[in-house]
């Protein structure tokens, strides 16, 4: 039986991990026999996973070493040769996937058994993130794989430019395949819950956010109290948490730490706004998510962020541009008197229905299935 092998690093509940269970869940739904294999196990994964690393194990730290980070590449790609003697169609998704398989096509590829197989990178970072150099280094790996998908226009354009003899798709970031619930309890409760979730590190933006927050706390607006609901981890943790002390902010800013899926997802359904400050992005999947949750978001509007292309697609976002805390401040409170739920709901279902249509994997596949 032909099947289909996705090959995905463990990012703990990052973008490219999320995407690559939204695909196997694609593909399983469609009666197609899938394998998903990742670096490392994190949580969120299916429970059918194979993984390459234990993650705490000395053998795994020991070869993330930085010096020792070719082995570490080379171990991966020995690890692949065999589920990709046993599968149709391989899809790697993330650098380190895309990188240790192009190891793989330059000595397979000549090989009869590997000949038929076709090879899809699927690459999910928008690439003003990379320095010069790693982007020419994608470039010459990209030129080897059969198909090449970004999931952002920018990214497809960029890569396009210096790659004409080999078409780059845009493959949009999948939405949730969980139940969605329409109601939602109403703008006019005690609390107004805005919700945001990202990797708190300093590309997230997480301090405009928290400072703009104190300026909403400290002017009332009305009789409207606030809360700020933050899910995720990372290097600003502690950093974020001592300002919070500091400003006594304490009863109205709730960090959560990393969740699996489902549990982010009741706070989605029980928040009034999603707010997401990051400077760059591909597709978010944590907007995906919010709107999907018929969640108003505001965002930061940025020149290097997929989130223009999820816009020009008819998703309802409302964007800010300013990096001035006091600033962003005003903006919020002028987007809650504006805000019409019915009017957001009526525009986001329509983009809902649209968008999937976009994220289907199975158009790049279906000749090889």
């Amino acid at each position: 039986m032909k099947s289909v092998l996705l090959l995905v690093p463990c990012i703990q509940f990052g973008g490219t991990e999320t995407v690559a269970i939204r695909y196997k869940r694609e593909l399983t739904n469609n009666n197609i026999n899938n394998t998903l294999i990742a670096i490392c196990y994190s949580g969120n994964l299916p429970e059918d996973t194979r993984c390459l690393f234990k993650q705490n194990s000395l053998f795994y730290k020991i070869l993330t070493f930085r010096l020792l980070r070719p082995l570490f590449y080379l171990y991966i790609s020995l690890r692949y040769v065999k589920p990709v003697l046993n599968s149709s169609i391989i899809i790697c998704l993330g650098e380190i996937p895309i990188i240790c398989n192009f190891l793989n096509i330059l000595i397979l590829k000549k090989i009869k058994p590997f000949k038929d197989k076709k090879f899809i990178c699927s690459f999910r970072n928008h690439h003003s993130t990379l320095n010069n150099y790693k982007n020419d280094f994608l470039k010459i790996i990209f030129k080897s794989y059969d198909l090449v998908t970004t999931n952002s226009s920018a990214a497809t354009r960029f890569f396009s430019k210096s790659m004409k003899k080999k078409r780059v798709f845009t493959l949009y970031n999948p939405l949730p395949f969980e139940i969605n619930i329409n109601k939602r309890k109403s703008i006019e409760s005690e609390y107004i819950n805005f919700l945001s979730v990202s990797r708190l590190e300093k590309q997230k933006n997480n301090f405009l956010l928290l400072k703009a927050f104190k300026y909403l706390q400290k002017n009332n607006h009305g009789d409207k109290k606030f809360k700020l609901h933050i899910v995720g981890y990372g290097s600003e943790f502690d950093q974020l948490n001592n300002y919070v002390k500091l400003n006594k902010l304490n009863e109205n800013i709730k960090f959560y730490g990393k969740l699996a899926h489902n549990q982010i997802n009741e706070i989605y359904r029980s928040s009034d706004f999603f707010i997401h400050c990051s400077k760059w992005d591909g597709i978010p999947n944590t907007v995906l998510e919010a709107l999907y949750f018929h969640l108003p978001v505001i965002a930061y509007r940025s020149p290097n962020s997929g989130l223009n292309d999820l816009y020009d697609l008819g998703a309802p976002i409302s964007f800010f541009e300013t990096q001035n805390p006091y600033e962003l401040f005003k903006e919020l409170s002028s987007k809650i008197d504006n805000f019409k739920y019915e009017k957001f709901l009526k525009k986001n279902s329509d983009f809902l229905k649209s968008y999937r249509e976009k994220t289907s994997l199975l158009k790049y596949i279906s000749d090889r299935i």
